[in-house]
């Protein structure tokens, strides 16, 4: 029923139970409690169903509903949600779009800037970095994150066995 229990508490009970924190692990009960708190318009566990569905932790990875719990948490003032949001659409993931349209990258810009200007100092930095691109740098920008698996920092560029397709990409 939308509008019981306390959203910051069942927030953390999701959050403990995402974490395994005083109780076991147990990403089905965090995603109930996150739906919940939801419901009750906490922005928070709105982002971390955005994470969790963009991660495919807990649950299929599925671009869309991150991009849904993104916005919506973005709508409800959550920054850390507007920047996540952002990278979805600089991305093209869960946007509708195959590669970032134009119109993607000035949605990411708007909310790059929004979190900004809230305060977020991560965001900040993105969007100064960004707004000093030149239009085809953004382009090649867009495309090498696309087309460009990341390795791990800590990876060996000769471990081939296991990142042997990357790895060929890169040199």
């Amino acid at each position: 029923m939308i509008g019981s229990g306390i959203p910051e508490a069942q927030h953390i009970l999701g959050l403990k139970y995402t974490e395994g924190v005083g109780v076991e692990k147990d990403y089905e009960l965090a995603i109930e409690w996150y739906e919940k708190a939801v419901k009750n318009g906490f922005a928070g566990s709105a982002n971390n169903l955005g994470t969790l569905h963009e991660k495919g932790t807990g649950v299929e990875k599925n671009f869309e509903k991150a991009f849904y719990y993104y916005k919506l948490a973005s709508q409800w003032g959550d920054t850390q949600a507007m920047q996540n949001l952002a990278n979805l659409y600089f991305s093209a993931k869960g946007t509708g779009s195959i590669i970032p349209s134009e119109d993607d990258i000035a949605e990411g810009m708007k909310w790059l800037r929004i979190a900004s200007e809230k305060g977020n100092l991560v965001a900040e930095r993105f969007l100064e970095s960004r707004e000093k691109m030149t239009e085809n740098e953004v382009k090649v920008d867009t495309m090498k994150n696309l087309l460009f698996p990341k390795l791990p920092p800590e990876a060996n560029p000769l471990d081939q066995e296991q990142y042997g397709k990357a790895v060929r990409v890169r040199l």
